[in-house]
């Protein structure tokens, strides 16, 4: 595995933007739970989604890496494109999201960063950069937005994935709609990560 890092981003990441660490469980079904808490001086809640899944960390990393096959797994993903891959350093990725009518639908430019740590496990984090692309035509471009996604090796060939996940699209989108959506979305993506691993798992008569 490479490890990418953030440049100034990884500052901003750092920083605590939450009120507390109460977290509610909004939703819990087919083993994913979401939850989510107040964030310091915003309307939006940040989620947190979370799950096992059977597979390894070795094999859940390059699904998390290719930025450009987002479309499969992550909710409402209109587009998802690389737009930046230096190496070690950084990754700069671009996705579109479907927004409900009659709202114009938004884009994420995005730095991201992959962390292979001591022990094994995984972070793959991301925060927004909103001025690295000019705008696209038929996307209000996202102000806000930072997500981490952590990966811990369990026994027996399994992981445990945490998802965290804030954005703030601005524009003339009210709060309650961002919030709304984000009931789904974080449930939707998880969940359709955990069966795409499945589909990508190697046969029985393979192994």
């Amino acid at each position: 595995m490479r490890l990418r890092s953030f440049s100034v981003f990884l500052l901003l990441a750092s920083a605590d933007v939450s009120a507390g660490d109460e977290w509610e469980t909004i939703r819990r079904r087919n083993g994913v739970e979401v939850q989510r808490r107040e964030v310091a001086g915003s309307g939006i809640y940040e989620f947190r989604s979370s799950c096992t899944i059977n597979t390894t960390v070795q094999r859940l990393y390059p699904i998390l890496a290719d930025i450009s096959q987002c479309t499969n797994w992550v909710d409402d993903c209109l587009l998802s494109e690389v737009l930046s891959d230096p190496g070690d350093t950084q990754l700069v990725g671009r996705i579109g999201i479907k927004v409900p009518w009659p709202f114009r639908d938004r884009d994420v430019v995005f730095v991201a960063a992959f962390e292979d740590r001591p022990d094994g496990d995984l972070v793959v984090s991301f925060e927004g950069t909103p001025d690295y692309l000019r705008r696209q035509r038929g996307y209000a471009r996202v102000k806000t937005f930072r997500s981490r996604w952590e990966v811990q090796a369990l026994e027996g060939r399994a992981v445990q994935v945490d998802c965290y996940f804030f954005i703030d699209p601005g524009g003339w989108l009210p709060n309650w709609v961002v919030n709304w959506a984000m009931k789904q979305g974080p449930y939707n993506s998880i969940r359709n990560l955990r069966r795409l691993v499945a589909k990508r798992a190697p046969s029985r008569s393979a192994s």
